[in-house]
């Protein structure tokens, strides 16, 4: 919620949900309500063309870049649970994986799509 009060409901929750400015609700795969209190400039970074992450799994971080890009990220498994945090453009794949290789112990192969494996 960015402004204002909010009702939520849904068939699996038993009842009406009230969400206020600054919560986010999140219905999970087992459908139980996550209610929490996201820091606004992460929600919101997509607005500016950025993406943002906080100690995120690697995998996870590229599916989230892959949605904006041409040339897709594949990771490896070895690299695939290491942790990234900050704000990243969007579309820029390839500067991402030069960046990955700067401070995370990994190496980008740069081909048809980007590889990115543990060192």
């Amino acid at each position: 919620m960015l402004k204002g009060r909010a009702a939520l409901a849904h068939p699996a929750m038993g009842g009406v949900q009230a969400l206020v400015e600054g919560e986010r609700a999140t219905i999970l795969p087992d459908n139980r309500l996550l209610i929490d209190r996201p820091s606004l400039d992460d929600i919101l970074a997509w607005r500016s063309g950025r993406l943002s992450f906080r100690n995120t799994p690697l995998s996870e971080a590229a599916d989230e870049m892959n949605r904006y890009a041409r040339r897709k990220l594949e990771i490896s498994a070895s690299a695939a649970n290491l942790r990234i945090s900050g704000f990243y453009h969007f579309g820029q794949n390839e500067t991402f994986a030069r960046l990955l290789e700067n401070f995370l112990p990994v190496r980008a192969t740069f081909g048809q799509t980007i590889e990115i494996v543990k060192l």
